[in-house]
């Protein structure tokens, strides 16, 4: 068991410190931080719909963290506020759209790269099985483990 949960920690981990290394190196070549690829692909992908609130629960950051980089991304003009608030529809400027566009090919290209080994089958079956593991991760992260005499 002990095997099971280092193997998966150490995956997960490595993927996500990759992951947030690239992001990072792609966003310091426009002045943003990583995770700020995170948000303009998901507003771009929610144009309209998307708000503060809805990016920080989809994104597991915390709404402070959100906050900064929409009002970063607000003083680059990559991104409009329709309303007012936390609650207030978001959407990609000009400027937005062309760096989403950007980021939707360097997305591309990686996914292409770490995942060119898998056939198309096998990518469906890792993408079903980490949607089951982070669905019971976040409802027991939520609850607590369950009691062990209950076993």
């Amino acid at each position: 068991m002990t095997q099971r949960f280092e193997h998966f920690s150490a995956i997960i981990f490595n993927i996500c410190r990759c992951w947030n290394k690239i992001a990072g190196d792609e966003m310091k070549k426009v002045g943003l931080k990583g995770s700020c690829a995170m948000y303009l692909c998901l507003i771009g992908s929610h144009d309209g719909t998307m708000t503060a609130s809805r990016l920080s629960d989809f994104c597991g950051k915390d709404k402070a963290d959100v906050s900064r980089a929409l009002a970063l991304l607000e003083e680059k003009d990559l991104i409009r506020r329709t309303g007012g608030g936390y609650r207030a529809a978001l959407a990609l400027t000009e400027q937005g759209l062309k760096l989403k566009g950007y980021l939707d090919q360097r997305i591309a290209l990686v996914l292409d790269i770490a995942g060119g080994d898998l056939t198309d089958t096998e990518r469906d079956t890792m993408y079903a099985a980490l949607d089951a593991v982070a669905a019971r991760l976040k409802i027991l992260s939520q609850e607590g483990l369950p009691d062990p005499a209950s076993f």
